[in-house]
């Protein structure tokens, strides 16, 4: 979950602002949200229009941000259908895989995002094997 996400639930939930170690930590964040560079795509990019490739330097132009917004979108649209223990899980599997591919030049490794999905692909493969 997004660093503004998870002090937005604090907040509510909890009343009060988190001022953890992880919240705190400016960088670790932006790896947490980066997109990836389009041109290394070993890079990330800060999530904001605008923004540069920490590794190569190149800024990121309006159509690759549009393009990093649209899977990003993507990505928090399609979370609740692959908690929703009323889909089966073929069918699950089938959006995580379309949604990782997507992601691919778009959402960076280290993206939170990625994780739901990568996790229900994993659950998957188990469900396969037995």
């Amino acid at each position: 979950m997004p660093i503004a996400t998870r002090r937005e639930a604090l907040k509510k939930k909890y009343q009060f602002d988190c001022a953890c170690e992880g919240c705190l930590d400016e960088e670790r964040n932006i790896r947490m949200e980066a997109w990836s560079c389009g041109i290394c795509v070993g890079g990330l990019v800060p999530n904001k229009e605008g923004a540069s490739c920490t590794l190569c330097g190149w800024t990121m132009s309006r159509d690759h941000y549009e393009l990093c917004r649209a899977a990003e979108e993507a990505a928090i649209a399609s979370r609740p259908k692959i908690e929703n223990d009323f889909i089966a899980l073929e069918t699950k599997k089938q959006l995580c895989e379309k949604l990782i591919e997507l992601f691919q030049d778009t959402i960076h490794t280290f993206n939170v995002h990625r994780i739901p999905f990568l996790r229900c692909l994993y659950i998957a493969s188990l469900a396969a094997q037995e």
